[in-house]
């Protein structure tokens, strides 16, 4: 007879199968897998230990409460995905990054609303909310004036760029375009960012390290490179996004075609805003081309 813990009524089976898991990719050796499952579980347990108010942005409140992945949003997801082109596994993809996250988080039943320019007092400095959407349409930073330090989440990293993921929010338009345009909005805030007198950034992921404006400096050279790589692809023929997408990033994997398709994405509706892209509708799919008056 089995005479583990969910037996004897200490836990579930559902978390003793998912520890006997945990064991079992400790050894193996695949820590690549376990590290983050442990972090996740272990940030659940000291939220509920500790019972701490849980912050954020009124743009990015959903994502914690898990109102964006009701029946509702997932088919409005599914809808703005056909029309970029993108097959019908990638919202499959979707679904299952919805489940896995749910196995190591819960959905927050409170969560307290950070406004931008509000003061937050901590114990050794305070610090300004910045609302900088673009990673997500609530990214917020924390600016410490008196010691030029900037808390900058995904919004800034040294080495890294941040991905323009897509994102519904509360749904598309009229238009079917969602009210979110990622790249729009973070090259927006990298502006916003770069004017800051700030001599250390704390970014989410890495050291901290100075120099922000040279770091934004070669983002935005990065993207420009992009988007003129995206402007040869649209001279030799319209495209749906999904099709640029293979051609921009030739050696992505399957499993990365979200993100692919969320810098694609980005990049077309920044070219778009300049007026350099346009885009027509063809059997319910955008179809993107150089702008008239950009090709003259």
């Amino acid at each position: 007879a089995c005479l583990g813990p969910c037996v004897a009524g200490l836990t579930t089976k559902e978390a003793y199968d998912e520890a006997v898991s945990d064991v079992l990719l400790f050894l193996q050796g695949r820590n690549r897998e376990l590290v983050p499952r442990l972090a996740k579980k272990m940030e659940r347990a000291a939220q509920e230990e500790s019972s701490a108010a849980v912050f954020c942005h009124v743009r990015d409140r959903d994502k914690l409460t898990w109102r964006d992945r009701s029946p509702e949003r997932l088919e409005r997801f599914a809808l703005y995905l056909h029309r970029l082109g993108a097959p019908e596994e990638l919202l499959a993809s979707v679904r299952d990054s919805a489940r896995e996250i749910a196995r190591y988080a819960r959905p927050l039943e409170q969560v307290e609303e950070l406004r931008e320019g509000e003061r937050l007092r901590f114990a050794r400095f305070t610090a300004e909310v910045l609302h900088l959407p673009g990673h997500t349409p609530g990214l917020v930073c924390l600016w410490d004036p008196e010691h030029s330090l900037l808390f900058s989440d995904d919004h800034l990293l040294e080495r890294v760029s941040p991905n323009p993921l897509l994102d519904l929010e509360e749904g598309p338009g009229e238009d079917g375009r969602p009210r979110h345009r990622a790249l729009v909005e973070y090259l927006r805030s990298a502006a916003r960012a770069r004017a800051l007198p700030a001599k250390l950034v704390a970014p989410g992921h890495g050291e901290p390290f100075p120099d922000h404006t040279e770091v934004i400096d070669r983002l935005l050279g990065f993207y420009a490179r992009r988007q003129q790589r995206i402007l040869q692809l649209l001279s030799e023929g319209a495209k749906t996004a999904a099709e640029l997408a293979p051609l921009v990033f030739p050696r992505a994997k399957p499993s990365q075609l979200y993100l692919v398709l969320s810098e694609v994405v980005g990049n077309l509706e920044v070219l778009e805003d300049r007026g350099e892209v346009e885009r027509s509708e063809r059997s319910g799919r955008w179809i993107f081309s150089p702008a008239a008056a950009a090709s003259r």
